[in-house]
């Protein structure tokens, strides 16, 4: 992932300078490119959501081991999330690999027309570089799927709403 040690250096020198929350992430999965318009962290998730929504429109988040392709999905309305869950209760920094029994868990969840799918990552690499409790991350990841790849660099903004959930 050594490409992705400057962005993340580059996310780093910008927050100091306060720059505001983004997510860059290019890639498909499935045939279909993933865009956030919505990204936020807390608890042991980071999200990225394709849809306009607000901290408190995450009431829904649980870990990411819980959801299966074929379950019902957990809200309403068509949307594409990506979300990283962490095995333990907060997100941490570090340089985490996604493969196997991994203490992350990255799931690519596609909601639409009542049905879901979920992509999960099977190979790649999430790097968090910073945190500030109650402010932001900042970091990068390289994700594989059995069906596309995602790479994104990140500055996000905490949310109080996410919490640990079975």
């Amino acid at each position: 992932m050594k490409h992705a040690l400057a962005p993340a250096a580059l996310a780093a020198l910008l927050a100091a300078c306060g720059s505001s929350p983004y997510a860059d992430i290019s890639g498909s999965v499935a045939g279909s490119s993933f865009s956030a318009n919505t990204y936020f962290w807390g608890g042991p998730y980071l999200v990225f959501v394709d849809k306009p929504q607000e901290c408190i429109d995450l009431y829904w988040i649980r870990r990411g081991g819980t959801f299966q392709t074929g379950d019902e999905p957990p809200v309403d309305t068509d949307q594409r999330v990506l979300l990283f869950t962490y095995d333990e209760s907060e997100v941490a920094t570090g340089d985490y690999s996604l493969e196997g029994d991994a203490p992350v868990d990255g799931r690519l969840l596609d909601i639409s027309d009542g049905a879901m799918t979920v992509y999960k990552a099977s190979t790649g690499d999430l790097r968090v570089d910073e945190i500030t409790k109650k402010d932001h991350a900042i970091g990068s990841f390289e994700l594989g799927f059995d069906d596309g790849s995602l790479l994104g660099d990140f500055e996000i903004t905490w949310c109080n709403n996410l919490k640990a959930r079975t």
